[in-house]
């Protein structure tokens, strides 16, 4: 069974994810300006741009839109139309997809 682990955001045209603002003010994202992003495999973590990240790449927001990066959006085989889950840390932004839950074990 999939579960919602966050904020979904819709990816449209482009393979494009709006960042909610509430989100975007808690961790200083700009609205329009650069941010960093560290690629995961099943994951994005984006930074301010005024954070020390080691091996972060400078990405740009557009009026609180982002593009995602194309190398995981193929790995992750992303859709237009589909979600990813926007999960605010204390330091980043998560950008995951949605998750399998483990199966629980009643013992």
């Amino acid at each position: 069974m999939n579960e919602i682990i966050g904020l979904p955001a819709i990816v449209s045209t482009r393979h494009r994810i709006v960042i909610d603002k509430s989100l975007r003010n808690l961790l200083n994202i700009p609205e329009t300006g650069s941010v960093l992003v560290l690629i995961n495999r099943n994951r994005l973590q984006i930074f301010s741009d005024n954070a020390s990240v080691p091996g972060g790449i400078k990405k740009e927001v557009s009026i609180g839109r982002f593009n995602l990066p194309m190398d995981w959006v193929h790995s992750n085989e992303v859709e237009v139309g589909s979600h990813v889950f926007l999960v605010a840390t204390e330091d980043c932004l998560l950008v995951c997809l949605s998750v399998q839950k483990s199966p629980s074990t009643d013992t």
